[in-house]
């Protein structure tokens, strides 16, 4: 249940002794993501992952709706021992369960989930007025974080 969002995990001694635990992500320093469409071959998401420093794509629909992750140690996994090509589609290797964090998450909060998954997309929500007062939302990736990017924070402020 807390996996999923449902209740909080009381189990965990929350990290609120530390000075950082409170802060939000919207506080570390994120690039702007780079996304690739689920039918983009493998090889050209190795090759966009090397040419901008990244270890991870998301990936999205022709409606930008986000599809899921392609991760450098999945391409790895995939393409070393042949279950996928480089010409297969990233669809075949990406991730598809995820986790989801706002911009209003807090680091304790990141940190719990870093436990378990090794990046989380950091998402905003963005509504869309038309006519006939129809409201859409959807999601929008404001970027991706990474294990790295709360350690750098965290020791850089000490």
């Amino acid at each position: 249940m807390y996996d999923h969002g449902y209740v909080q995990n009381l189990d965990k001694k929350p990290a609120n002794q530390a000075w950082w635990a409170k802060k939000f992500v919207s506080e570390l320093p994120l690039n702007v993501p780079y996304t690739i469409t689920a039918s983009l071959p493998c090889k050209e998401a190795v090759d966009i992952l090397k040419a901008e420093g990244f270890d991870n794509l998301p990936v999205v629909d022709e409606q930008n709706a986000i599809v899921g992750v392609i991760s450098e140690g999945n391409l790895t996994a995939q393409l070393l021992p042949g279950r996928i090509l480089p010409s297969d589609p990233v669809s075949k290797a990406m991730y598809k369960q995820f986790k989801k964090v706002s911009t209003h998450t807090t680091l304790s909060e990141l940190s719990r989930i870093f436990d378990k998954d090794h990046f989380a997309l950091v998402v905003t929500e963005q509504r869309r007025y038309s006519a006939g007062g129809v409201v859409e939302t959807k999601s929008v990736i404001f970027g991706v974080v990474t294990r790295i990017d709360l350690l750098t924070f965290i020791t850089a402020k000490e």
